[in-house]
C-alpha cells in the first residue's frame, strides 16, 4: 500500500540563524513521501543564500520540491494560502522555518490520520524554548480534545501549537483557508475546523517550537493588539455560530490583566474593570497592589513625621 503524500509548506522571512537546523530536521524525517513547498518572503538577511546552498539536497530528498523567492514581502497568511493551493499532498504541515521536527513527526501524524478517518487534523505536544539544548516540554490535557473542542477553544483560548499540526488539505479548502483579517492566523482556523470536525491529539512532543527573541512578553503594544484581535475573533464567532463567548472573554481579560500587572499597571486597571468574575490570580494581584499602596502611604507618613 502506497503511503499518502504530505506537503510541508514553509514561508521563510529572515531566519538565517535557524535554517540549517530546520533543513536538517525535515531531511531526517522517517516518513519518505514528502513534498516541500518553500517560499522566501523577500528576506533581507542571508536566508536566500542559505536556501540556495540547500536546494540540491532538498530536490534530491523530496518527492517534489517547489521553491518561490519573492522580491516583495507578502506576509505569512498570503504565503500559507498560496502553499495550500500549490500543495499536491493529501495532508499539509504548515511549518515555520525556525522550528524543528523530531524524526518521526510526520510518520506518526500521517499514520494517525490514516487510522482515524473521523479526524480532520492532528496536533501534538511540543518541546519549546529559545534554544533546543535548553528545551522544555509542554504537556497538554488530552481531555481538551473531545467533541466539544470548539467551545473549549472559545473558553480557554488557543492551546494548539500551530507547527505541531498536520491537517487534511480538503478540510483547509472547505473552511476557506487562512483569513488575513486577524493578526492571529491559526486560532480562527482551529475554531472553524473544530466547529465542523473532530481534532486528534498525540500526547508526545514531536516538534521543537522556538520562542521568539522578540517575545510578546517584551512588547506591551503588540500584546494589546493580540488581545484586541482575540476579542474580535470571539465576537465574530458569536455572530456566526451563536455560541456563548462569555467565559472566553472573561478568560481573555484575566490573562491580559495578569500580563499587564507585570508590564503596565495602567492597562491592568483597564482590563481588571472588564472582568466579571474574579479568580485567585486576580485576588492575589489586587492584594499585592493594595499592599504596595499601603507601603507607599506608610513611607509618606514616615517622611512627614521627620519634618
Amino acid at each position: 500500500m502506497n503511503s499518502p503524500l504530505i506537503s510541508i509548506v514553509t514561508a521563510v522571512y529572515n531566519h538565517e540563524k535557524y535554517l540549517d537546523d530546520y533543513f536538517h530536521s525535515i531531511m531526517r524525517q522517517s516518513y519518505k513521501n514528502i513534498e516541500l513547498i518553500l517560499i522566501n518572503d523577500a528576506s533581507t538577511d542571508q536566508s536566500l543564500v542559505i536556501i540556495e546552498t540547500w536546494l540540491p539536497k532538498l530536490e534530491e530528498r523530496f518527492k517534489k520540491m517547489t521553491f518561490i523567492s519573492r522580491k516583495e514581502n507578502k506576509g505569512l497568511v498570503f504565503n500559507c494560502n498560496e502553499g495550500i493551493e500549490i500543495a499536491e499532498g493529501k495532508y499539509i504541515a504548515l511549518f515555520a522555518s525556525d522550528d524543528i521536527m523530531m524524526v518521526t513527526n510526520l510518520e506518526e501524524k500521517v499514520n494517525y490520520l490514516e487510522q482515524n478517518l473521523n479526524k480532520a487534523m492532528v496536533c501534538s505536544d511540543v518541546y519549546y524554548g529559545k534554544n533546543f539544548h535548553a528545551k522544555k516540554h509542554s504537556i497538554t490535557n488530552p481531555k481538551l480534545f473531545n467533541k466539544t473542542i470548539f467551545q473549549r477553544l472559545i473558553d480557554q483560548g488557543n492551546f494548539i501549537f500551530a507547527p505541531s499540526v498536520v491537517v487534511r488539505k480538503n478540510v483547509l479548502l472547505e473552511v476557506g483557508k487562512y483569513n488575513n483579517k486577524y493578526p492571529m492566523e491559526d486560532y480562527p482556523m482551529w475554531l472553524e475546523i473544530s466547529r465542523n470536525y473532530e481534532i486528534g491529539y498525540i500526547s508526545k512532543p514531536l516538534i521543537f517550537y522556538r520562542l521568539s527573541e522578540n517575545s510578546l512578553s517584551r512588547d506591551v503594544e503588540k500584546f494589546r493588539i493580540m488581545v484586541e484581535s482575540h476579542m474580535e475573533i470571539l465576537i465574530d464567532m458569536e455572530k456566526k455560530y451563536k455560541c456563548d463567548i462569555s467565559k472566553g472573554i472573561n478568560s481573555l481579560y484575566t490573562m491580559a490583566a495578569v500580563f499587564f500587572y507585570s508590564n503596565e499597571v495602567k492597562y491592568y486597571q483597564e482590563y481588571r474593570k472588564k472582568i466579571n468574575k474574579t479568580n485567585m490570580k486576580i485576588i492575589v494581584i489586587d492584594m499585592l497592589i493594595q499592599l504596595k499602596i499601603t507601603a507607599k502611604h506608610l513611607r509618606w507618613v514616615k517622611n512627614r513625621m521627620k519634618i
